[in-house]
Protein backbone atom coordinates (compact mmCIF):
# COMPACT_ATOMS: atom_id res chain seq x y z
CA UNK A 1 0.00 0.00 0.00
CA UNK A 2 2.57 2.19 -0.25
CA UNK A 3 3.10 4.49 -2.66
CA UNK A 4 7.06 4.69 -2.82
CA UNK A 5 9.71 1.62 -3.68
CA UNK A 6 13.04 1.27 -0.58
CA UNK A 7 15.64 0.03 -2.69
CA UNK A 8 19.08 -1.12 -1.60
CA UNK A 9 21.66 1.56 -1.59
CA UNK A 10 23.90 1.36 -4.82
CA UNK A 11 27.74 2.79 -5.51
CA UNK A 12 28.40 4.79 -8.42
CA UNK A 13 26.09 7.43 -9.99
CA UNK A 14 22.82 7.24 -9.94
CA UNK A 15 20.14 7.71 -13.52
CA UNK A 16 17.45 8.18 -13.66
CA UNK A 17 14.85 7.91 -16.89
CA UNK A 18 11.69 8.01 -17.91
CA UNK A 19 9.20 7.75 -21.38
CA UNK A 20 5.44 8.28 -22.29
CA UNK A 21 4.55 5.77 -24.65
CA UNK A 22 2.90 6.82 -27.99
CA UNK A 23 -0.98 7.17 -27.38
CA UNK A 24 -1.88 5.35 -30.34
CA UNK A 25 0.61 2.38 -29.88
CA UNK A 26 -1.04 2.21 -25.83
CA UNK A 27 -4.39 2.37 -27.74
CA UNK A 28 -3.80 -0.22 -30.82
CA UNK A 29 -0.58 -2.39 -29.33
CA UNK A 30 -0.94 -2.87 -25.47
CA UNK A 31 1.22 -5.49 -24.97
CA UNK A 32 3.76 -4.32 -26.87
CA UNK A 33 3.36 -0.57 -25.64
CA UNK A 34 4.04 -2.34 -21.95
CA UNK A 35 6.93 -4.19 -23.35
CA UNK A 36 8.53 -0.93 -25.22
CA UNK A 37 7.79 0.97 -22.08
CA UNK A 38 10.74 -1.17 -19.91
CA UNK A 39 13.07 -1.44 -23.40
CA UNK A 40 13.34 1.92 -24.32
CA UNK A 41 14.02 3.26 -20.55
CA UNK A 42 16.55 0.20 -20.12
CA UNK A 43 18.30 1.37 -23.58
CA UNK A 44 18.25 4.98 -22.03
CA UNK A 45 19.97 3.54 -18.89
CA UNK A 46 22.41 1.42 -21.26
CA UNK A 47 23.18 4.49 -23.54
CA UNK A 48 24.77 6.19 -20.34
CA UNK A 49 27.12 3.11 -19.18
CA UNK A 50 24.47 1.92 -16.53
CA UNK A 51 23.02 -0.85 -15.09
CA UNK A 52 18.96 -0.78 -14.49
CA UNK A 53 18.01 -1.13 -10.76
CA UNK A 54 14.37 -1.02 -11.02
CA UNK A 55 11.52 0.27 -12.90
CA UNK A 56 7.88 2.30 -12.07
CA UNK A 57 4.92 2.60 -14.14
CA UNK A 58 1.99 5.14 -14.45
CA UNK A 59 -0.94 3.50 -16.41
CA UNK A 60 -4.29 4.80 -17.02
CA UNK A 61 -6.96 3.24 -18.47
CA UNK A 62 -10.57 2.24 -18.19
CA UNK A 63 -10.96 -1.11 -19.85
CA UNK A 64 -9.27 -3.73 -17.39
CA UNK A 65 -8.86 -6.05 -20.17
CA UNK A 66 -6.75 -3.46 -21.79
CA UNK A 67 -4.63 -2.35 -18.53
CA UNK A 68 -3.58 -6.13 -18.32
CA UNK A 69 -2.06 -6.63 -21.93
CA UNK A 70 0.05 -3.47 -21.03
CA UNK A 71 0.81 -4.99 -17.75
CA UNK A 72 1.79 -8.48 -19.70
CA UNK A 73 4.06 -6.52 -21.98
CA UNK A 74 5.84 -5.37 -19.22
CA UNK A 75 5.95 -7.93 -16.88
CA UNK A 76 7.48 -9.95 -19.83
CA UNK A 77 10.33 -7.04 -20.53
CA UNK A 78 10.48 -6.91 -16.48
CA UNK A 79 11.54 -10.96 -16.53
CA UNK A 80 13.01 -10.93 -19.81
CA UNK A 81 15.86 -8.19 -18.77
CA UNK A 82 15.94 -8.84 -14.88
CA UNK A 83 14.52 -5.74 -13.95
CA UNK A 84 12.13 -5.63 -11.29
CA UNK A 85 8.80 -3.32 -11.28
CA UNK A 86 8.82 -2.24 -8.02
CA UNK A 87 5.45 0.10 -7.84
CA UNK A 88 3.91 2.90 -10.13
CA UNK A 89 0.23 4.19 -10.32
CA UNK A 90 -2.68 2.91 -11.67
CA UNK A 91 -6.19 4.56 -12.64
CA UNK A 92 -8.61 1.88 -14.21
CA UNK A 93 -11.43 4.95 -14.12
CA UNK A 94 -9.93 6.82 -17.02
CA UNK A 95 -11.88 8.07 -20.17
CA UNK A 96 -8.37 7.76 -22.23
CA UNK A 97 -5.37 4.90 -21.93
CA UNK A 98 -1.82 6.38 -21.32
CA UNK A 99 1.49 4.68 -20.08
CA UNK A 100 4.44 6.67 -18.85
CA UNK A 101 7.74 3.86 -17.46
CA UNK A 102 10.34 5.33 -15.24
CA UNK A 103 13.88 3.34 -14.98
CA UNK A 104 16.29 4.32 -11.90
CA UNK A 105 19.83 3.08 -12.58
CA UNK A 106 23.28 3.21 -11.62
CA UNK A 107 26.85 3.47 -13.21
CA UNK A 108 29.76 1.93 -11.44
CA UNK A 109 31.95 3.51 -14.48
CA UNK A 110 32.01 6.45 -15.93
CA UNK A 111 28.68 7.71 -17.05
CA UNK A 112 28.79 8.42 -20.93
CA UNK A 113 26.76 11.30 -22.70
CA UNK A 114 26.39 12.86 -26.21
CA UNK A 115 27.91 15.84 -24.57
CA UNK A 116 31.04 14.27 -24.07
CA UNK A 117 31.92 13.56 -27.70
CA UNK A 118 34.78 16.04 -29.58
CA UNK A 119 35.49 16.31 -32.79
CA UNK A 120 38.12 13.89 -34.39
CA UNK A 121 36.05 11.23 -32.37
CA UNK A 122 34.92 8.18 -34.27
CA UNK A 123 31.31 7.17 -33.97
CA UNK A 124 29.75 3.91 -34.19
CA UNK A 125 26.01 2.24 -34.43
CA UNK A 126 25.39 -0.37 -32.49
CA UNK A 127 22.57 -2.16 -33.45
CA UNK A 128 20.90 -5.65 -33.69
CA UNK A 129 20.18 -6.33 -37.13
CA UNK A 130 18.77 -9.55 -36.32
CA UNK A 131 15.49 -7.79 -35.56
CA UNK A 132 12.04 -6.57 -37.75
CA UNK A 133 9.68 -3.76 -38.16
CA UNK A 134 7.08 -3.57 -35.64
CA UNK A 135 4.46 -2.61 -38.46
CA UNK A 136 2.60 -1.10 -38.50
CA UNK A 137 4.60 1.69 -36.54
CA UNK A 138 8.55 2.84 -37.19
CA UNK A 139 9.50 0.53 -34.75
CA UNK A 140 12.55 -1.88 -34.50
CA UNK A 141 11.65 -5.02 -32.84
CA UNK A 142 14.89 -7.31 -32.15
CA UNK A 143 14.05 -8.27 -28.84
CA UNK A 144 10.58 -9.96 -28.86
CA UNK A 145 12.07 -12.78 -29.96
CA UNK A 146 15.44 -13.18 -29.15
CA UNK A 147 16.95 -15.34 -26.42
CA UNK A 148 17.00 -13.49 -22.62
CA UNK A 149 20.47 -13.95 -22.09
CA UNK A 150 21.76 -12.45 -25.68
CA UNK A 151 19.17 -9.26 -24.72
CA UNK A 152 20.92 -8.74 -21.30
CA UNK A 153 23.91 -9.30 -22.78
CA UNK A 154 23.70 -6.67 -25.29
CA UNK A 155 22.19 -4.37 -22.66
CA UNK A 156 25.51 -4.69 -20.49
CA UNK A 157 27.04 -3.94 -23.74
CA UNK A 158 27.80 -0.17 -23.21
CA UNK A 159 28.39 -0.60 -19.37
CA UNK A 160 31.00 -3.03 -19.87
CA UNK A 161 32.38 -0.75 -22.80
CA UNK A 162 32.18 2.82 -20.17
CA UNK A 163 33.95 0.66 -17.15
CA UNK A 164 36.88 -0.46 -19.47
CA UNK A 165 37.28 3.47 -20.73
CA UNK A 166 36.45 2.52 -24.32
CA UNK A 167 33.68 4.54 -24.58
CA UNK A 168 33.17 7.89 -23.62
CA UNK A 169 30.48 9.24 -25.04
CA UNK A 170 26.77 7.51 -26.20
CA UNK A 171 23.65 8.56 -27.42
CA UNK A 172 20.05 6.00 -27.79
CA UNK A 173 18.84 5.96 -30.99
CA UNK A 174 15.19 7.77 -30.69
CA UNK A 175 12.56 7.72 -33.33
CA UNK A 176 14.04 10.12 -34.78
CA UNK A 177 15.82 7.39 -36.12
CA UNK A 178 20.20 7.06 -37.19
CA UNK A 179 19.85 11.13 -38.95
CA UNK A 180 17.54 12.46 -36.05
CA UNK A 181 19.22 10.78 -33.53
CA UNK A 182 22.97 12.38 -35.24
CA UNK A 183 21.46 15.57 -35.35
CA UNK A 184 20.39 15.21 -31.40
CA UNK A 185 23.62 13.93 -30.74
CA UNK A 186 25.59 16.54 -32.67
CA UNK A 187 23.31 19.57 -30.85
CA UNK A 188 24.45 18.05 -27.34
CA UNK A 189 28.28 17.58 -28.26
CA UNK A 190 28.14 21.22 -30.14
CA UNK A 191 30.37 19.70 -33.03
CA UNK A 192 29.48 17.93 -36.64
CA UNK A 193 29.44 14.46 -37.18
CA UNK A 194 30.24 13.19 -40.78
CA UNK A 195 28.17 9.59 -41.62
CA UNK A 196 29.32 7.39 -44.58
Amino acid sequence: GDDAALLPAAAGSLLLACEGLHPELVEQDPWFAGWSGVLVNLSDIAAMGGRPLALVNSLWSGDVGHADRILEGMHVASETFQVPVVGGHTNLHSPYNALSVAVLGVAAGPVLSARFARPGDQCHLLINTSGHVHHPYPCWDAATRAEPALLRSHLALMAELAEAGTVHAAKDISMGGLIGTAVMFTEAAGCGLELD
